[in-house]
């Protein structure tokens, strides 16, 4: 049995999970030897509930930890109880695949080997800059093998480790059952539109996306931008950065609020263009994904892992933190129309080869057979 240890943080919910909640649900969802394990769940991934084991308790790390920064001994001694119920699952042969907490990994490394397991870390994000090098070594030695979304986020770790070794790449994807290319013709809209998906933070550069709409306003470029998203997932509340995101967006701009599953593919069907304006080192957005999966065109930053999803073509990409980069390429796609067709062509076929679920589920199940 192969259990997927979500982080404290992380619901397994369509609607209120994140990234990791998707891709665990995409991967595992065929996948009868697999077993979910989360602070909070709900029924919306369809998965039996014998497939999900709920910790309510995980919660308090939520709790404790967004107040103190403690030392690993202690977070050890409050996680070692937490996890008790999974704990006693635990078989030899076994896998424990823990789900981007890093603490989680490193303190049930002596009871996952005690009960001849298999402890694996996958990694959507890099270690924290503010972690030693000696906390990221004992991580890292205490499980069988760390996981990566991306070439970027092993690329990191190894400049600050270069003794390590035992890691593997597994992609993000798109599930291809939502996310397809519309059928409609550009004669039956108004007004071509580019679209934002994503949480709405400063890291994500919603505020450039703006100023670049602002700008081609300006400079009379008739287009309709849409922001899709919030501050985190499912019901969160507006944050100061959206309330003055909203209040100084040029009125070409339509704020649409939080979506999801078909609501949010078909905002991506809706649009002509997609953008991620990442001013961070985003590790590999799926977005990004999804936009190629639906045949769009994507106008991205060369931040992190984001080029690598465009390695055969897919996209442009501009430098982070200019609006100025960021309207130039939009209006180039919005009036070359055989460019923009061949970039979308170009990306809904590496969508194809690369990204769909099946295809990350083939590295998955690689990975687990070096278990």
């Amino acid at each position: 049995m192969i259990y997927h240890l979500l982080d404290e943080c992380e619901p397994f919910s369509e609607f209120q999970g994140g990234a990791i909640s998707r891709w665990v649900a995409n991967v595992l969802r065929d996948d009868s030897d697999s077993v979910v394990v989360c602070a909070e769940a709900d029924s919306s991934w369809g998965f039996s509930p014998e497939r999900v084991l709920v910790i309510p308790g995980l919660l308090q790390v939520r709790r404790l930890w967004g107040r103190q920064h403690y030392p690993s001994y202690v977070k050890d001694l409050l996680i070692k109880p937490l996890l008790h119920p999974l704990v006693a699952r635990l078989k030899p042969g076994d896998v424990v695949w823990v789900q981007n907490q890093p603490d989680f990994a490193r303190c049930l490394s002596p009871l996952v080997k005690k009960a001849g397991a298999s402890l694996t870390l996958h990694k959507h994000g890099r270690f924290s800059d503010t972690r030693p090098d000696q906390s990221i070594r004992e991580i890292v030695d205490s499980v069988d093998k760390v996981i990566f979304c991306s070439e970027f986020l092993d690329v990191a770790t190894r400049k600050r480790l270069p003794e390590f070794k035992h890691s593997a790449i597994v992609r993000n994807g798109a599930d291809t059952r939502l996310f397809y290319p519309s059928t409609a013709t550009p004669a039956e809209r108004r007004l071509p539109v580019v679209l934002f998906a994503g949480r709405m933070n400063k890291d994500k550069g919603v505020h450039i996306f703006t100023a670049a709409m602002r700008l081609l306003q300006e400079q009379g470029v008739a287009v309709e931008a849409r922001v899709v998203g919030a501050s985190s997932f499912g019901g969160s509340k507006p944050t100061p950065y959206i309330n003055e995101l909203i209040a100084t967006a040029p009125n070409n701009v339509k704020f649409i609020g939080y979506c999801s599953g078909k609501d949010l593919a078909d905002e991506f069907r809706a649009a002509d263009v997609f953008c991620c304006p990442s001013v961070w080192q985003d590790p590999f957005p799926m977005v990004n994904l999804e936009a190629m999966a639906c045949g769009l065109p994507v106008v991205a930053t060369n931040v992190g892992g984001i080029p690598e999803a465009f390695r055969e073509g897919g996209g442009l990409l501009v430098e982070p933190n200019s609006p100025e980069q960021l309207a130039e390429a939009i209006s180039t796609l919005l009036h070359n129309e055989a460019a923009r067709k061949e970039i979308a062509r170009e990306g809904y076929q590496s969508f194809v080869k690369n990204f769909t679920w099946s295809a990350v589920r083939d590295q998955y199940q690689q990975v687990v057979a070096t278990l």
